[in-house]
Parts: C-alpha cells; structure tokens; sequence
C-alpha cells in the first residue's frame, strides 16, 4: 500500500475540515502494515476485518 500512495501522479488534496478520507480496500489488505501505512498518511482506513486476525496497535 505504501507504494501505492507515493507513486500518485496528482497530489491527495486535504481534506475539508472535518472531512476523512477512507480508502475502501478488501480484506486481502487486512494486515498491521496496511494500517500503519494508512494511519501514516492521515486516512481513516475502511476495512472489512479478517477473520482469525486482530489488529496490534
């Protein structure tokens, strides 16, 4: 996921003032790293969760 975000060719614009912004990505992107990497980057992740798998924060 990171990857993807720093390769976007335009800018991510702020978002408005108490306005998130949610990526929506599918459970195969349900891992520690793919949260880290959204939290990183200021997005407030929408993610159906796994199961089997909790989240370590």
């Amino acid at each position: 996921m990171r990857s993807t975000v720093e390769s976007m060719p335009v800018p991510r614009p702020a978002p408005a003032e108490g306005a998130l912004q949610h990526p929506c990505v599918d459970k195969g992107y349900g891992y520690d790293e793919v949260r880290w990497v959204a939290e990183e980057f200021g997005f407030t992740l929408n993610l159906p969760p796994r199961k089997h798998h909790a989240w370590k924060a």
